[in-house]
This record gives structure tokens, sequence and C-alpha cells, in this order.
């Protein structure tokens, strides 16, 4: 298995959100039937903010990898945990239409949160760094516009 890093440093324009976020959703609903269901692998179509997603993923350690085989889809590799999917619920931030910002205040509130109530939640972000964790941003005092949740 061959993992490819990407340079994650594209800034995403506003308009663009809506584009990304919706290209999201199949990758979302994929993941999760395919953990439930204990599959090793699933395919999700290939797109660069899919792309930038998986290797957010694979540095989290929530995927064991992912792999071009044909040029139109991406082969992802779940990852488990004594049996248990490491990819519970994968939700996007996207409500009537309107995207969600979060400021650093906003991030260290998240974490606090987190910490308390779900200790292995991430937050996925569209920042000015690139697409990074809520840890990442709070480290590099960025915020940005929320993608994706991941319990």
């Amino acid at each position: 298995m061959q993992l490819l890093t990407f340079k994650s440093k594209n800034i995403i324009k506003s308009q663009e959100i809506g584009v990304i976020l919706s290209s999201l959703y199949p990758l979302c609903s994929m993941l999760t039937v395919g953990a439930i269901a204990k599959k090793s692998f699933v395919n999700v179509p290939r797109s660069e903010a899919i792309e930038n997603v998986l290797v957010v993923l694979y540095k989290c350690g929530r995927i064991r990898g992912f792999d071009f085989f044909s040029g139109k889809n991406i082969t992802v590799y779940l990852n488990y945990y004594r049996n248990e999917p490491l990819i519970r619920n994968l939700r996007v931030f996207k409500s009537q239409g309107f995207s969600r910002h979060f400021s650093v205040v906003d991030l260290y509130n998240y974490a606090v949160k987190s910490k308390v109530v779900h200790p292995t939640n991430i937050l996925i972000l569209s920042t000015p760094v690139g697409i990074i964790t809520h840890w990442e941003a709070m480290v590099n005092k960025v915020g940005g516009i929320g993608l994706l949740e991941l319990q």
C-alpha cells in the first residue's frame, strides 16, 4: 500500500465552501456505513478536498491509509480497535446553506467541551494554513470553517 501525502495548504475561497461540503457528503456516508458493516476498505469518489481530508484522518489514526487504484476512485482502508470502528459517526458541518466559522476562542471552547463530553471528537477545519484538525488550529492560533466532525 502506497501512501501519498498532499500539500493541503490551499486557501479555500468562501464561494467554494458549498461545493467542497457537498463533495464531502459521499465520503461521510461511505466511511460511516463501511465502518458499521465492518468492511476492511471502501471506495470513495476522488476529489482534492476528499484527498486532503483523508490525509488528516490518516494523521489522526482513524484510517489505516488510502490508495488510488483507478482514476475516479480512492480506496480507503478502515481502522479498527478491539473490533470496534474508529470512525463511528462522521458528519458535515452545514446547516441551511450556512457554513460554520470557528474563531480561536470557539476552538478552545470546543476542545474543553469535547474533552469533558466526548474526548475522542475531532473537528476538521479549512483554515488559511490548510485543512487541519482543531488541535492543530489551536497550536497555529488560526480559526477556520468547519468541514467535518468526527466522533
